[in-house]
């Protein structure tokens, strides 16, 4: 089928541009959640007494079910505390997350704002998490 080939005769196996295409296109096919799939979600996540290794592995669990896939959760061992983040509306369906850690590394992601949520609630949301984690790792 030509999806997976060895680079050398005694290496594993990697995946073919064709097996690369193969996954993503499969992925793209999972769909929007139920609204009892949304639930569910909503109500794992606001289960107040996980530890994050918990959390994690909950998220994993979750999404492996809802796309029969094997979940894997990795972390970083050098974790540094969050000193800062910032949720900026870039237009109506993106937003920029920042992060700054305690040694003033920057990370930025972008992020689908499907849901429509405001530049105030943006900045709520912010303030409440730069309040209640600083400091967490």
């Amino acid at each position: 089928m030509g999806l997976i080939y060895s680079p050398h005769t005694s290496s594993g196996r990697i995946p073919t541009e064709g097996g690369l295409r193969l996954f993503v296109d499969a992925m793209l096919e999972i769909g929007n959640l139920t609204d009892t799939d949304q639930a569910a979600m909503k109500e794992q996540a606001m289960t107040n007494n996980m530890t994050l290794e918990d959390a994690l592995s909950k998220a994993s669990e979750m999404l492996s079910g809802l796309t029969n896939c094997t979940g894997v959760v990795s972390v970083n061992k050098d974790v540094k505390y969050v000193k800062h983040i910032e949720f900026v509306s870039l237009d109506k369906t993106k937003i920029l997350v920042i992060l700054v850690d305690e040694d003033g590394k920057v990370e930025n992601r972008i992020i689908n704002n499907s849901e429509g949520i405001t530049a105030s609630s943006l900045a709520s949301a912010s303030n409440y998490l730069n309040h209640h984690m600083r400091g967490l790792r």
